[in-house]
């Protein structure tokens, strides 16, 4: 321990000694060089000389191996006579986008002809072996993509590893064009049909309305003629029978029924009569001159009531609905105690207007195995719409129910239907009524007691274009939906709270919990207007959606939500003064806001709190 000197009463170090640093100096300079001199004695290495660049079957062989040996179809043969040499793999693509679990499970099959002179010489190719449903487009490209990588790599390389590389980044986007464009194809063929189907509509429907102006024509030439024959014809013995009984059957409130009577009287035809009656009318009235007053001849056409969608007998024969429709089919059926076939009576269905794409349903009576059809016009856009129906018998072996064709419309979905059956034991023919998916009904039969049993669990429609017209039938069915429940939502706001447009809402759309906020918000999952979640969650038996419409509580004008002004009357949705953050849109000063916003905090200690 070195000694210390005193001064003053106090000790401080001496001071170092000069000789010692430079003595630690040379110590080490002699060291150093004792080091080199004993490297310098250390034999140095030799060179490693460097990897080749060639790469030789047996190495690429190698590298093959390890990815692929573990497959089923991993095999290695080679010709004795050319010793060319073939290669068996299977190949399973890398990119997640690869879709192999739909079409190729288990991968696809490769055979690689391997020339003797590879690597250096000629080339090798690649052949698709598998599997056999592959579409054939795709098979043909994959040997000219593995062509491609090949003739671009260097000789003497790993050819065949690398193409397989190149194959892997490729197929992806090879099969999606190849998809994409068997889509667009059936696309356009389907667009093909469709045209000439409808061209064949067109020309039907114009053919049909040729043919009812030449009816109407030949109807308003007869009625001018018989109105003529009315006029002049009749004696006046008869027309005092007629006018006689006119008042002693004018109680009878059946109009076919009435004119027959008339006409029993008069001993003429009840055509005769009605027009004679329309000719002493007109001439009664002076309306017009006598070759202007046409008599209402078509007695049926007078006193018809039936609806627009009464089953009609159609020119379509049933073998060609067949063709061109789609097939209504049951599901899941079980039959006991019946004959083993169902004859249909009446089917409901649901179609979509191919104008405007609104659904409908409409009913197809049936008195045959003949076609039938239905026309009526389209609630929405009133465009004549038509169904033809072709029935068939629904037994064990086919549960096809009918044929559906529609003019103007495409069917999407077989709603319910009414069918025929015949007891098995008594023959019996019995009505079962709207048999619908789900359909379960045990009876027994009316006139020898057998139990009888009918399920069908389910119905569909098979044909092109079906589940298309399905989805838009969907999305429209839910638009229609919201729609009218909207429209019940604003009925029962006017009737029941008083809600009217330039009026204000009641509390000027302020409630209990949202005491700032003069507005009520739409909400969507019911279409009612409420002004927090939280009233509506108190009202309705269900949580709240996100609203995006609002009413204005000064003019109750319905707008998108906003927490701007009101766009019709300008008021403020909100109070213009806050003391809260609101995202940054409300109170920016910690000074002024509220003591329950987190915002006032912000940045300070919890001591400074």
């Amino acid at each position: 321990m070195g000694r210390v000197a005193r001064v003053g009463g106090a000790q401080r170090p001496r001071r170092a000694d000069p000789g010692a640093e430079f003595r630690l100096q040379k110590e080490a300079a002699a060291a150093e060089c004792v080091a080199r001199e004993q490297m310098r004695k250390v034999p140095l290495r030799a060179p490693v000389q460097a990897p080749s660049a060639l790469s030789t079957w047996e190495a690429e062989l190698w590298r093959l191996g390890r990815l692929y040996s573990e497959s089923k179809d991993w095999r290695v043969e080679v010709d004795e006579g050319s010793g060319d040499r073939e290669l068996r793999l299977t190949f399973c693509c890398s990119d997640p986008d690869w879709e192999a679990v739909n079409w190729a499970p288990e991968g696809l099959c490769f055979e690689v002809r391997v020339p003797a002179s590879y690597p250096g010489g000629a080339l090798p190719s690649l052949s698709v072996l598998g599997p056999e449903h592959l579409p054939s487009r795709f098979m043909e490209l994959l040997p000219i993509l593995f062509a491609e990588s090949v003739t671009s790599s260097p000789l003497s390389s790993p050819m065949i590893y690398r193409a397989l590389q190149h194959i892997d980044r490729h197929v992806v986007a090879l099969w999606k064009r190849l998809r994409s464009a068997e889509l667009l194809a059936e696309e356009q063929r389907a667009a093909a049909e469709r045209a000439a189907f409808e061209s064949v509509v067109a020309e039907k429907a114009a053919s049909e309305r040729r043919a009812s102006d030449e009816r109407e024509a030949e109807r308003a030439a007869l009625r001018e003629q018989e109105a003529a024959h009315a006029s002049i014809s009749w004696t006046p013995h008869e027309q005092e029978l007629l006018e006689a009984a006119l008042v002693e059957f004018r109680d009878e409130t059946d109009t076919k029924c009435r004119w027959k009577l008339i006409a029993a009287k008069v001993s003429r035809t009840p055509r005769e009569c009605a027009a004679r009656f329309q000719w002493c009318r007109s001439v009664a009235l002076g309306r017009a001159t006598p070759d202007t007053r046409v008599a209402n001849l078509d007695m049926a056409e007078a006193t018809a009531s039936s609806s627009s969608t009464r089953p009609v007998q159609t020119c379509m024969s049933a073998s060609e609905v067949k063709r061109q429709g789609v097939q209504a089919q049951l599901l899941d059926v079980l039959i006991e105690g019946f004959s083993s076939a169902l004859t249909p009576k009446a089917v409901q269905l649901q179609v979509v207007c191919g104008r405007c794409k609104k659904p409908a349903d409409v009913e197809v009576e049936s008195r045959s195995l003949d076609s039938c059809e239905a026309t009526w016009p389209c609630s929405v856009c009133k465009l004549e719409l038509g169904v033809v129906l072709a029935p068939n018998i629904c037994h064990a072996g086919d549960l096809t129910v009918a044929y559906v064709l529609g003019f103007g419309c495409h069917p999407t979905q077989w709603l319910r239907g009414d069918f025929e059956a015949v007891c098995g034991e008594c023959g019996e023919a019995a009505r079962v009524r709207n048999v619908m998916p789900g359909y379960r009904k045990r009876s027994n039969c009316g006139a020898c007691h057998t139990a009888l049993n009918l399920v069908v669990g389910g119905a569909q429609l098979l044909g092109p274009g079906v589940a298309q017209w399905s989805r838009v039938a969907e999305v429209e069915g839910e638009r229609l939906a919201t729609r009218r429940q909207m429209q019940a939502a604003r009925v029962i706001e006017r009737e029941t709270l008083g809600v009217r447009l330039n009026e204000a809402l009641p509390n000027k759309g302020t409630c209990k919990h949202m005491s700032k906020s003069f507005r009520w918000f739409r909400f969507p999952c019911c279409g009612r207007a409420f002004p927090c979640p939280t009233c509506h969650d108190d009202a309705m038996d269900h949580p709240h959606e996100w609203a995006k419409r609002m009413i204005c509580g000064r003019c109750s004008h319905e707008q998108l939500c906003t927490n701007d002004e009101c766009r019709h009357c300008g008021a403020a949705q909100t109070r213009s003064k806050s003391s809260f953050w609101e995202g940054g849109q409300g109170n920016r000063n910690v000074a002024t806001m509220s003591k329950k916003d987190p915002h006032k905090y912000r940045g300070l200690s919890k001591a400074n709190k």
